[in-house]
C-alpha cells in the first residue's frame, strides 16, 4: 500500500544543482577507482586552481596513468561546489587503444592540430569554424571571456605551431591542461608522473583480479605479485593489460 509509505516518510526534493557544461568521457579506471595517485591528484587540482598558472602539462611514459589522473581531476573540478570554472572541455588525440591481446586503431581519431582546434571550437560554441584562424579566434574569445578548463589528452601526436599559438594568449581564470610524453617547453608548469608505488601496484593488481574474478591472480601470495609489478615498472596500464591477458587465457 503506497499510501502507507507516503504517510510515514517524506521523499526529499532533489537539490537544484546548476551542472556545468562539459563533454567528459567515462573514466577508464571505473572498475577499481584511481589507486595510488592521491598525492598527484591533489597537486594537479591545486595547480588548476592557482591564478598565476595558465598552462599545465602532465608528462610521463605511455601507460603511466596520465589520462586517468587528468580525467579524475577534470571530474573533481566539474563537481567542485565552489564552481571554479564555467565549462570543462575534454579533447583526445589518441589514435590507438589496448585490447586484451593487441593494440588497435581508434576509428575517426583526431590526427592533426587543425582537427583538434576545430573540435575545441565546436565544443565551446556549437558552431563549426570555417577556417583554422576562425577556430583559434573562437577559442581565444571563450578562454578570455569565460573561465574554461580545457583538457587536451595525448598532445604529442598533434604538437606544432598551431598548438603553441593556442596557449600563448589565455584569459585570466582559464586553464589548458594537457597530457603528453613531451612538454611544450617554456609555456607550461609540468607535473611529471612515474609508476605508482609498489604497495599500491600490488593492491591494484589484486583488486582488479578480484573484481574480474581472475582467480589465478587473486589468490597469488603477495611476494609473487610484488615480483610481477616490479617487472612491469609499477605501470598501471601494463598491470591492467597483464590481468586482461590472464583473464582472456591467451598468450
Amino acid at each position: 500500500d503506497s499510501s502507507y509509505i507516503f504517510s510515514k516518510y517524506k521523499i526529499p526534493d532533489e537539490p537544484q544543482i546548476n551542472y556545468l557544461s562539459h563533454n567528459l568521457p567515462a573514466p577508464d579506471y571505473d572498475e577499481t577507482g584511481l589507486i595510488g595517485r592521491e598525492v598527484e591528484e591533489k597537486t594537479l587540482k591545486n595547480l588548476c586552481l592557482k591564478q598565476n598558472i595558465s598552462v599545465i602539462s602532465v608528462i610521463g611514459e605511455g601507460g603511466i596513468g596520465k589520462t586517468a589522473l587528468t580525467l579524475k581531476v577534470a571530474y573533481d573540478l566539474l563537481y567542485d561546489p565552489n564552481k571554479p570554472f564555467d565549462s570543462v572541455i575534454w579533447i583526445s588525440s589518441k589514435t590507438t587503444k589496448i585490447t586484451f591481446t593487441e593494440i588497435s586503431e581508434i576509428k575517426d581519431a583526431i590526427t592533426s592540430s587543425i582537427d583538434i582546434i576545430s573540435n575545441i571550437a565546436y565544443d565551446l560554441s556549437g558552431v563549426q569554424a570555417e577556417s583554422l584562424e576562425a577556430g583559434l579566434d573562437e577559442i581565444r574569445s571563450y578562454l578570455q571571456n569565460f573561465k574554461i578548463a580545457l583538457f587536451i589528452d595525448n598532445l604529442e601526436t598533434i604538437l606544432d605551431d598551431n598548438i603553441r599559438k593556442l596557449v600563448e594568449d589565455i584569459g585570466i581564470g582559464s586553464k589548458i591542461i594537457f597530457t603528453s610524453r613531451i612538454g611544450l617547453g617554456a609555456y607550461e608548469h609540468p607535473l611529471k608522473l612515474s609508476g605508482i608505488d609498489e604497495k599500491n601496484a600490488t593492491r591494484f593488481l589484486r583488486t582488479l583480479s578480484s573484481i574480474r574474478s581472475v582467480t589465478e591472480l587473486e589468490r597469488v601470495p603477495e611476494e609473487i605479485l610484488l615480483n610481477y609489478v616490479k617487472r612491469m615498472n609499477c605501470n598501471p596500464s601494463y598491470i591492467k593489460w597483464f590481468v586482461s591477458c590472464v583473464q582472456s587465457g591467451k598468450t
